[in-house]
């Protein structure tokens, strides 16, 4: 009798124990289920692959020329927009890049500056869906419609002056190209799984260059004798940026 009832309270613990086993197996899975959104991807919009649409405003804007006694005049501030993809590189490290261009003051002469960059985006997390961030990108800028030369001696006397001291009245008519730098910091926020947006403000800096022939052209401009043999110049600004991300 002592054995059978035993036997019995083995096979209860035995089966006690099994149906442990499943519930923690079963909970497991639900638990699974639940994090992954049944039927969807579990997405991580920090470091999931984005697409975003900025734009911005430039405060801050002047030209700095880089010949003896050239002139350092303020601009005007102006819009901008920017195509850009990030994804995850390491943990805390995005990378991606960027495609910019500034237009609104092509109704003044303004060239509309074309910029292509990489960067890189090291991030603090608060949370999956907010964190604080920096930028640092480096490309390659190139301005096209009207020379720079022309709309800076139409919007600015003191460029005007300052230039024929300069560089002599000599002509530049090659088209402008070069590469710019860039640092800002920001922070990201997703209010939804797939769509987010971004501020952030930084600096900016251009530096181009523009020879005095143009290939394009069959006759150069006239030499004039103690001219620099090229316009060379840095453009600086300050963006403040509000961007839209998504996740596809």
């Amino acid at each position: 009798m002592v054995l059978t009832r035993r036997i019995s309270a083995d096979k209860s613990v035995k089966k006690t124990i099994l149906l442990w086993c499943l519930a923690l197996m079963i909970g497991g899975n639900l638990w699974s289920l639940s994090e992954t959104r049944i039927g969807q991807e579990y997405i991580t919009p920090l470091t999931y692959p984005k697409f975003s649409l900025s734009g911005d405003y430039s405060l801050g804007r002047r030209f700095y020329g880089f010949a003896k006694d050239a002139p350092h005049v303020a601009l005007d501030n102006r819009f901008g927009a920017a195509l850009s993809f990030e994804t995850g590189l390491l943990k805390y490290l995005n990378a991606g890049g960027m495609f910019t261009f500034s237009f609104s003051s092509t109704s003044q002469g303004e060239p509309i500056d074309l910029r292509m960059g990489l960067f890189l985006k090291p991030y603090v997390s608060l949370g999956d869906r907010f964190s604080l961030f920096v930028r640092p990108m480096v490309g390659l800028i190139v301005p096209i419609g009207n020379n720079p030369i022309d709309y800076l001696v139409k919007s600015s006397p003191s460029f005007a002056a300052g230039y024929k001291t300069a560089y002599l009245g000599q002509e530049y008519q090659g088209s402008p190209f070069g590469g710019f730098g860039a640092a800002t910091i920001g922070f990201d926020y997703f209010p939804f799984s797939r769509v987010g947006l971004s501020f952030e403000w930084g600096i900016r800096a251009d530096i181009l260059h523009v020879a005095k022939k143009n290939p394009s052209r069959d006759l150069a401009p006239k030499d004039v004798e103690g001219a620099p043999s090229s316009f060379n110049f840095m453009m600086y600004e300050m963006p403040l940026s509000l961007t839209i991300n998504v996740i596809l």
